[in-house]
């Protein structure tokens, strides 16, 4: 008698698990319909081939053919696709997603009067997501073996690109985040530049304020009037003989342009001068003046230069010598 009840429990515990599997398979589909019809967050319209449930008994993975995100009412129609595109859950928790990023991803937007393709090709992708498509909790995307064609052109390659977003930890914070990337090759480097590979870069900081609900220029203009600010509590660049490390706050000026001024510290400032003067920022008659000045400063300070970032007016700065400019954002 004994046998038959363990073997009827057993049964029935199967029975149960696979009607829960289902109907939380059902739910995603419903939920993924939801999306595609009412529309994703931040105004996006979601669109595929073809979406798939399987991974009976312990997993969910919803399978999409050609997924495609477009955002019609943003400045430049972005969009997004992929040949395919998987994510994972369990049926214990549908709040933890798993996106398997592997493949090719194209971004698209219309840009001075042209539509720009940002082709990008993962070797192997993941991200993380906890919290639900309308209320992201945190995000993490890791993706390895990277290359970027910008309009059929080879752009760049990196080894490892790391991204990392959750809500903010302080009273004014919105996100905190974090992004990295490692062993990158510029295939059209600047002229001047110190090598083809950066060996690292870095950043990390909190977006402070609020964003209200609008097309991608309303929600800055909204961000910077009510004292938005970008602060970077580390910005790091190891490329050649250069080395950049930075920290301080961003804002927007009147103009929509980036403002504000970050305390730096450089290693082989003379790079960045070279750079300047090659792309035309910087008058080459000014070079000397420049590499005396600033070079005092680091040899006051031991080789490596101190001194500020600056942007202002669409300008970057380092200490008083133009070295960039920046576009407006808005």
């Amino acid at each position: 008698m004994r046998p038959f009840i363990v073997v009827a429990a057993v049964v029935v515990a199967i029975l149960a698990w696979t009607g829960f599997w289902f109907f939380s398979a059902d739910r995603i589909e419903q939920g993924v319909e939801a999306v595609r019809s009412e529309g994703a967050p931040f105004g996006a319209t979601l669109s595929y081939r073809e979406v798939r449930v399987e991974g009976y008994p312990f997993r969910l993975v919803v399978r999409f053919t050609a997924p495609q995100l477009d955002w019609p009412a943003q400045p430049g129609r972005p969009r997004w696709r992929a040949q395919q595109l998987s994510l994972v859950m369990h049926p214990w928790n549908l709040r933890h997603v798993i996106a398997d990023l592997s493949g090719q991803h194209d971004l698209t937007i219309d840009r001075e009067g042209r539509r720009r393709i940002l082709a990008i090709d993962v070797a192997q992708g993941l991200a993380s997501m906890n919290g639900t498509p309308k209320r992201p909790e945190r995000l993490s995307v890791d993706l390895n073996r990277l290359d970027a064609q910008l309009d059929g052109r080879e752009l760049a390659a990196a080894e490892r690109l790391q991204m990392h977003l959750r809500p903010g930890t302080g009273a004014d914070d919105l996100v905190d985040f974090a992004a990295s990337v490692t062993a990158a090759v510029l295939h059209q480097a600047p002229p001047a530049a110190p090598g083809a590979e950066i060996a690292a870069a870095e950043v990390q900081g909190s977006l402070k304020g609020s964003l209200s609900a609008g097309d991608l220029r309303a929600v800055l203009t909204g961000w910077r009037d009510n004292g938005g600010e970008l602060a970077l509590q580390r910005l790091r660049l190891d490329w050649g003989e250069l080395r950049l490390e930075a920290d301080g706050a961003l804002s927007l000026d009147d103009a929509g342009y980036p403002a504000g001024t970050l305390s730096a510290r450089v290693r082989g400032h003379e790079q960045l001068l070279e750079m300047a003067v090659a792309s035309g920022q910087l008058p080459p008659d000014l070079f000397p003046t420049a590499r005396t000045a600033l070079g005092l400063l680091a040899l006051a300070s031991g080789g490596v230069l101190a001194t500020t970032l600056s942007l202002e007016d669409g300008k970057v700065l380092l200490g008083p010598a133009q070295i960039a400019r920046v576009r407006p954002l808005l």
